[in-house]
């Protein structure tokens, strides 16, 4: 069985290989979007369940600044600050759409991949753990 068909309007993904997609990103977790990747968007709905971009800053004393609008990360209205031990959820943030790595700081996520200034776009399903910041 092929998980692409065929309609008038191009090729489209069957029904579970949108799942699958879904799920690999969700599983992904380190899979981010180098800076300036342009895409905005809300959580996905898959059936009733809602995939949403979050992260977790387990970073000893640095707040974080995330965006709940990636196309809109440059205007300092979207900005949240994301304190050390806590998620998008526990400041009433249900999508982030990205976060800032400061001028002058590294990042590790993970405790495993390191990466360096800019804004790096999350994607929906992915849960981002921040380790470490040094600035």
């Amino acid at each position: 069985m092929s998980n692409i068909s065929s309609s008038p309007h191009g090729a489209r993904l069957s029904r579970r290989a949108r799942v699958t997609t879904a799920l690999l990103g969700v599983m992904s977790g380190l899979l981010i979007a180098a800076p300036g990747v342009a895409l905005a968007g809300n959580c996905t709905g898959i059936g009733r369940a809602r995939l949403c971009g979050n992260v977790r800053n387990r970073s000893s004393e640095h707040d974080v600044i995330i965006t709940t609008d990636w196309g809109k990360r440059n205007e300092h209205r979207t900005w949240k600050a994301l304190p050390s031990g806590k998620d998008g959820p526990d400041i009433k943030v249900r999508d982030v759409d990205g976060f800032l790595v400061p001028k002058g700081c590294e990042f590790t996520l993970a405790g495993i991949r390191h990466i360096g200034p800019g804004w790096y776009k999350i994607f929906d399903g992915q849960n981002i753990q921040i380790s470490s910041i040094n600035c």
